[in-house]
C-alpha cells in the first residue's frame, strides 16, 4: 500500500490543476451529469497529463504495491473487454456503447493516481462532503417552498429532489453521512467555533431526518439501514452486538409508522410485486423483476462466458421483456456482469467488493470504517441497481473509495515523497 500514496507530482503549478480538477468533480457528483460529464474532462486531461511529466518509471513503480482494489478493477475491465471477442450484441458501436459504460470502473485508478497523498486525499474528501451538504441545504429550503426557480429538477419541490433523482440523491446522503460520522472529530477542529462538534451533530440529524421524512427512495431507505447496522455494530461492545439484529428491525418499525413517504413506499413494494404475480409489469417493481428474469434467463443459456458486453439488450429482446424500447441493464449489478461476462464477470465484482473491503485494513481508523460501510453500501445497491454503469452515482463511489485509498494508516511505512510541499 506504501507506494500507492507516492507523490508523483514534481510540477508544482500541474499538481495544483491535478487536485482542482479531481475536487471539481467532487463538489460536480452531486450536481448532475452535464457538470460531470464536464470535470471529468478535465479529470483525464490532468491524468494523461500527469502520465507525460511522469514518464514510465514513476506510473510502474506505482504499480508495485497498489491496493489490492486496482488490481481487480483492471482485471474486471480487462475481462469485459474481452468479451468483444464473443458479445451478442446487437452491432459493434452497441457493444462499445455498454464497454464504455463499463469503463466507469477506472476512474478508481485514475482518481487513486492524482490523490497522491493523504493531504490531497482528504482535500477531496472536503469537497465532496461541501458538494452534498450543499444539496441536503437545498433538498430542505425546496421542501419548504422556497422558490429557487434555478433548479430544473423534474420532481415536485416537496421531494426535495434538487439536480440528480430519488434513486440517487438519498445514496448520495447517505454516503455524506458515512464521512461526517467517520471524521467527526477532525471536521469539529476545523470548525471556526467551539461549538464545531455540536453543529456537526445538528446538520447530521437534519441530513438523516431528510433521508426517511423528505426522500421518497426506497434503495436510500436501505442502504441508511446498513449505515445504521454497521454504525451500531462499531459502537457496542461486544457482549451487546446482538441487539444489531433488533435496532434496525425496530427502527424500520418506527419509520413506518411515523414517516407517511417511508410506509407509502415500503407498501408499494408489496402492492408491485401483487401485480407481477397478477401478470402486470407496468410498475416500478414489476419492470425490475421482469428485467431479473430475462437476465436469469440469459445466463442459464451461457453461464460460464457469458453473452459478451453489450448483449443485454438482444437478451432481453430474445427472452421477451416487457418494455418496448432498449434496455442495456437487469438493473442488477450482480446479474449484469454474470449476463454479459459469465460467472468470472460476477466473480470478479465480488472480488473487487472484496479486495475493497482488505484494503481498508491498512487505512486510518477513520478512513477504515468509511470505506468498509462505502463498499457494503455499493455491494447493496447493487441488489437492485447497477451503480458503476449510470452517470454520477457511479462516479460518486468511485471517487470516494479512491480518496479514502489515498489515506493510509500511520503504522504503514510511506514511500519516499519525492515532490516539493503542495498546500492544499
Amino acid at each position: 500500500m506504501a507506494s500507492s500514496r507516492l507523490s508523483t507530482h514534481p510540477s508544482p503549478g500541474w499538481s495544483r490543476f491535478t487536485l482542482f480538477s479531481v475536487c471539481a468533480l467532487a463538489v460536480c457528483v452531486s450536481l448532475g451529469t452535464a457538470l460531470v460529464s464536464i470535470s471529468k474532462a478535465f479529470v483525464l486531461l490532468a491524468f494523461l497529463g500527469q502520465l507525460w511529466i511522469d514518464g514510465v518509471g514513476k506510473p510502474v513503480q506505482w504499480l508495485r504495491q497498489p491496493p489490492k482494489a486496482i488490481w481487480m478493477v483492471c482485471a474486471a475491465f480487462f475481462w469485459l473487454a474481452l468479451t468483444l471477442l464473443w458479445t451478442e450484441a446487437t452491432s459493434l458501436q452497441e457493444a462499445l456503447f455498454v464497454l464504455y459504460g463499463h469503463a466507469r470502473i477506472l476512474w478508481l485508478v485514475v482518481v487513486l493516481y492524482l490523490v497522491a497523498t493523504p493531504q490531497r486525499a482528504w482535500t477531496v474528501l472536503q469537497f465532496l462532503m461541501g458538494g452534498q451538504a450543499f444539496v441536503v441545504v437545498l433538498s430542505w429550503l425546496l421542501w419548504i417552498g422556497v422558490p429557487l426557480t434555478w433548479i430544473t429538477s423534474k420532481y415536485p419541490p416537496e421531494q426535495g429532489i434538487a439536480f440528480t433523482s430519488t434513486l440517487e440523491q438519498p445514496v448520495m446522503g447517505t454516503l455524506l453521512l458515512v464521512l461526517l460520522w467517520a471524521f467527526r472529530d477532525r471536521l469539529a477542529q476545523e470548525l471556526p467555533t467551539r461549538f464545531g462538534k455540536w453543529m456537526l451533530y445538528a446538520f447530521m440529524a437534519l441530513t438523516v431526518i431528510n433521508m426517511f421524512f423528505v426522500m421518497t427512495g426506497r434503495t436510500g431507505y436501505l442502504v441508511m439501514m446498513v449505515l445504521f447496522t454497521l454504525a451500531l455494530l462499531k459502537a457496542l461492545p461486544r457482549k451487546a452486538r446482538l441487539l444489531v439484529a433488533v435496532v434496525p428491525v425496530l427502527a424500520a418499525a418506527l419509520l413506518f409508522q411515523f414517516s407517511d413517504r417511508f410506509q407509502h413506499r415500503v407498501l408499494q413494494v408489496r402492492e408491485d410485486v401483487s401485480q407481477y404475480e397478477k401478470g402486470n409489469l407496468d410498475t416500478s417493481q414489476g419492470t425490475r423483476l421482469d428485467n431479473w428474469r430475462v437476465a436469469l434467463a440469459g445466463i442459464q443459456d451461457r453461464p460460464w462466458l457469458g453473452h459478451g458486453v453489450g448483449s443485454f439488450s438482444r437478451v432481453y429482446e430474445q427472452n421477451h421483456g416487457h418494455e418496448n424500447r432498449i434496455v442495456r441493464d437487469p438493473h442488477q449489478q450482480y446479474l449484469f456482469w454474470w449476463v454479459e461476462g459469465g460467472a468470472l464477470g460476477f466473480a470478479l465484482l465480488l472480488c473487487i467488493f472484496g479486495a475493497l473491503i482488505r484494503d481498508a485494513a491498512t487505512l486510518s481508523s477513520p478512513a477504515n470504517w468509511a470505506l468498509v460501510c462505502t463498499t457494503a453500501i455499493a455491494a447493496t445497491m447493487s441488489l437492485a441497481n447497477c451503480p458503476f454503469f449510470g452517470v454520477g452515482m457511479g462516479e460518486y463511489f468511485l471517487l470516494m473509495m479512491a480518496a479514502l485509498l489515498g489515506m493510509p494508516s500511520s503504522k504503514a511505512s510511506p514511500a519516499p515523497d519525492l515532490a516539493p510541499p503542495l498546500k492544499a
